[in-house]
């Protein structure tokens, strides 16, 4: 009975200090944690109701600024999570790291989400979300250097808000069913290093505009992806890079000799019937 009513003291406690400032961190990943486990889930076991107002900052996963903020969920080593993000996560405004990798999360991504402007790593990979992938809640994440939404179930088009984050280094879009073609306004995001669109149903050509990005150190564009043409002669001026990955993807014509001036290329994958070389 003491129990009882001790977490029903909590609650009440909780409730009234929603009442006077708005939902605690607290409250939020207590919400996330209904709504990420799902009707059969397990997990999470140390994410409890507490008297303390902080007790948040010590739960698995979560590391907290020094006003008890949340700055960082990592749940990537955590057992299996099967629901959904609730629009509410928009409220842990002050994430810097979001990382929600290798799960079994499924359903839509919340626009709430463009509530996270502070964010700098979003991981959402080796999930089941579906739908459009939204790139508008990306449009104030300003300072975003790490963007991997690899091998989930997004379709239609590949976003191009995407071009708005000067900051982003590494963007993984692969292992979905993004299709059309591939915005030539991807050779905008100067700051590229990675760049992942392998593994999904894309079509047209390759942009020869990719060989503005000169930071980019690997490309990966292969596999079920149905191109026209062939391999960009501009490609040869990418400096930096050091994996090509176009394998798999129907690109027809030779393989252009510029590609011999890539001294930091380590990898090259074109596993193509209808490519050849040009005579030397």
């Amino acid at each position: 009975m003491k129990m009882r009513f001790s977490l029903a003291f909590i609650l009440i406690l909780l409730l009234l200090a929603a009442a006077c400032s708005g939902y605690s961190d607290f409250e939020m990943l207590l919400k996330l944690k209904t709504s990420m486990l799902g009707p059969y889930g397990h997990g999470l076991e140390d994410w409890m109701l507490s008297p303390s107002s902080s007790a948040h900052c010590s739960f698995s996963g979560v590391t907290c600024n020094e006003d008890s903020r949340v700055v960082s969920l990592n749940l990537s080593s955590h057992c299996l999570l099967s629901g959904f993000i609730p629009p509410e996560i928009g409220l842990l405004n002050k994430l810097v790291n979001l990382t929600l990798s290798s799960h079994n999360l499924s359903g839509r991504l919340p626009l709430e989400m463009a509530e996270l402007t502070s964010l700098r790593i979003f991981n959402i990979s080796n999930n089941v979300f579906v739908g459009d992938f939204p790139g508008e809640i990306t449009l104030g994440m300003t300072q975003l250097e790490i963007l991997d939404i690899y091998n989930n179930n997004f379709s239609g088009p590949l976003p191009l808000d995407l071009v708005h984050l000067k900051n982003l280094k590494h963007l993984h879009l692969g292992g979905n069913y993004f299709s059309g073609s591939i915005p030539e306004s991807y050779s905008q995001i100067q700051s590229l290093e990675y760049l992942g669109l392998n593994g999904n149903e894309l079509s047209g050509k390759v942009p020869s505009s990719l060989a503005k990005l000169k930071n980019l150190r690997n490309l990966y564009v292969g596999y079920y992806s149905t191109y026209e043409g062939g391999i960009p002669q501009d490609f040869g001026s990418l400096s930096s890079l050091e994996v090509l990955d176009m394998a798999s993807c129907n690109l027809t014509g030779e393989i252009p000799p510029s590609l011999g001036k890539l001294k930091r290329l380590h990898s090259l994958f074109l596993q193509m019937k209808s490519l050849g070389f040009y005579p030397s």
